[in-house]
């Protein structure tokens, strides 16, 4: 009689264990990375607003709320909101998985904060 050559029930659980563990780890990185990302997004929207701003009130336009209404956004930048207009504070916030995301610029610092 021949004998057929396969895996044992244990070589197929321990393969089934390693592989699990593999895809949990994985999906927990992948939330960094994408939160690493739209906070990259969010910080990038509010450097192009702030760049719109400077370039529409030199250019003499005064109306800096309806600027940022108008401040292009990403896919990640749920909305832009002007906090202040002297000085200037921006707040943009986005969305991961079930978090939010939030950047401020504030004048005064001349930086820009996030929180997760």
């Amino acid at each position: 009689m021949k004998q057929v050559g396969g895996f044992t029930l244990i070589e197929v659980l321990v393969v089934l264990v390693i592989v699990s563990i593999l895809s949990s780890l994985s999906l927990f990185f992948y939330q960094k990375y994408h939160a690493r990302a739209v906070k990259t997004h969010l910080i990038s929207d509010l450097r192009h607003c702030l760049e719109e701003i400077a370039i529409s009130v030199q250019a003499g336009n005064k109306d800096i709320p309806a600027i940022v209404q108008n401040c292009p956004k990403s896919k990640y930048t749920q909305s832009i909101e002007l906090l202040n207009t002297n000085p200037i504070q921006l707040k943009a916030t986005g969305k991961v998985l079930i978090n939010e995301v939030s950047c401020s610029y504030d004048e005064n610092l001349g930086s820009v904060r996030c929180n997760f």
